[in-house]
Formats: C-alpha cells, structure tokens, sequence
C-alpha cells in the first residue's frame, strides 16, 4: 500500500502535509515557489512527476551470530524486497549495498564485507531500504541510508 502527501518545496526547504512515519512507502510530487517582492502573491513552477519511496523499516537490530551478524527487521508493508546496506563508518555516504532479499524475509545474516571476511574488532553500521513496485518496475526506496544500526563485532 502506497499513501499519496504533497511536499511543497521553499529554497531547499519542506513541510510536509502528513507525518512521514517508519516502514511505509509514499507516493510524492514537488512544486516550488517564490512570493512576489512586495506582494503576498505567489507563483509556483508546476508539479514534478510523482515519486515513491520507502522509509526504513520501524526496527533493526544486529547482533553478533558465530562468524557472522546477523540483522533482523520488522516487515515493511508493501516491500517487494529489502536492501542490506553495510559500512565502517557512520558517515552515509559511505555504506555499500551487499545484498538484496525477498519481501518475506526479515532477517539476514551478513559473513562478508567487500568480499571479505568480517574485521575483528570493528564497528559496522547496518541500514536496511525497502523497495516496492510500481507497475513493472521498482520503486526508489529512501534516498539517503537513515537510522543505521550498529554492531561490535568482535570475533
């Protein structure tokens, strides 16, 4: 199910009409604005195409399971996968997608890290993206990796 709000967009700012709330998918369009130099008037640019994206599911956690981390999330409703995102740095930019799996897993157990074995004695911050169709073809999930969960892996 995918919920349909407005975001107005201001000089890079927005507000939205709804709260956006975890582990669910929304259907968005932009327009922005300016307000006429001593006037209230204002003049918007036309909508932009709608676009759907997922926020993270409600909970993730990780923890260290034998030789590996294994990473458990709450079902997002209208996922048609998940994506597993992993990085040794909190820094966003930074994470790497190492897997995807199918809606109805919830869990998955992470053994390598860019082709390697985990790092003993490592921080690893892990993020998970739903995604969802629309139509034939998928739907882009948060933009950004949000709310990574972090482990201490020690082994």
């Amino acid at each position: 199910m995918v919920n349909e709000t407005k975001f107005y967009s201001y000089l890079g700012t927005y507000t939205n009409s709804k709260k956006i709330k975890a582990g669910t998918f929304y259907s968005a369009r932009v327009r922005s604005y300016v307000t006429l130099a001593g006037t209230k008037q204002k003049v918007y640019s036309p909508w932009s195409a709608v676009i759907t994206f997922g926020t993270s599911p409600k909970k993730i956690t990780a923890k260290q399971s034998g030789s590996g981390i294994k990473i458990n999330w709450s079902k997002v409703s209208g996922a048609s996968a998940y994506e597993i995102y992993v990085s040794t740095s909190y820094d966003t930019k930074t994470f790497t997608k190492v897997n995807t799996v199918k809606s109805k897993n919830t869990s998955y157990t992470l053994k390598k890290f860019k082709k390697k074995k985990l790092k003993k004695n490592t921080m690893y911050y892990i993020s998970v993206k739903p995604v969802c169709k629309v139509g034939k073809k998928n739907c882009s999930t948060t933009v950004y990796v949000s709310n990574p969960t972090s482990v201490f892996y020690s082994k």
